[in-house]
């Protein structure tokens, strides 16, 4: 059946139309990076990281698979989150720190890591939706993400898994069209935490997101994760605005 429907409705990257995939090799080089990304709403709460600019191939590839329902492109999405931890423990030293195996898939000693300390389960919870986004898309488009990644890195030796538990609750506007103080406000009266899925009581936790843009839901993440008790070691975002 898969071939037929091939035939029928040949797959093209999402990022450049080559056909072949839903995601090309030349496409998936732009996801080969980790970057230090600046933002005034997460200043002095969490390092926030991303893989990439938003735009070009990347910019694409995000809007088919969260609005064209390209769910296929969760696979490349969540490899390249997961090829960036290691690299991510070599910026962030509490990373490092927290989850050694991170060091090991680096191959070089990364901050003040310690072989055989603090060696748990690296918890990834992904960003929040709203409950209209999530009906219209199957599901958490993040979630399906992070359980990639979580595989991907479980494949490698790193102990992981995934987290949901943000969710913003009823009233909730979509951030796309808001600016910078609407994002902020939108995320802070709204955003939620189930505490039946947070990790372990004190897990130091990474949250994953799509795109950076203001940072305001990032911040809300963090901060509502941090009064559960769980630390925020990092953001990780597949891209980030300009």
């Amino acid at each position: 059946m898969r071939k037929i429907l091939d035939l029928l409705l040949p797959q093209t990257c999402a990022g450049c139309g080559a056909p072949g995939g839903v995601w090309c090799p030349g496409c998936a080089a732009t996801l080969d990076d980790v970057r230090v990304v600046e933002r005034s709403a997460t200043r002095g709460l969490a390092p926030v990281l991303a893989l990439t600019a938003y735009g070009g191939a990347v910019r694409r590839a995000v809007i088919a698979y969260k609005e064209r329902n390209r769910w296929p492109l969760a696979r490349p999405l969540g490899l390249a989150l997961a090829a960036a931890l290691p690299r991510l423990a070599a910026l962030v030293p509490a990373a490092a720190a927290a989850w050694p195996a991170l060091v090991t898939l680096l191959g070089a000693e990364v901050g003040d890591a310690e072989p055989g300390h603090g060696r748990g389960v690296l918890w990834l919870v992904p960003a929040p939706s709203t409950a209209a986004s999530i009906r219209r898309r199957g599901g958490n488009h993040m979630a399906r993400v992070a359980g990639i990644a979580a595989a991907a890195l479980g494949a490698r030796g790193v102990r992981a898994g995934v987290a949901p538990a943000l969710a913003y609750g009823r009233g909730t506007r979509d951030s796309v069209g808001l600016d910078r103080e609407l994002r902020a406000a939108n995320a802070r009266r709204h955003l939620a935490v189930d505490r039946a899925a947070l990790p372990p009581s004190g897990s130091p936790v990474l949250v994953t997101d799509d795109v950076i843009t203001t940072g305001s839901t990032a911040a809300a993440c963090v901060r509502a994760l941090r009064a559960e008790g769980h630390p925020v070691l990092a953001v990780l975002a597949c891209a980030a605005t300009d």
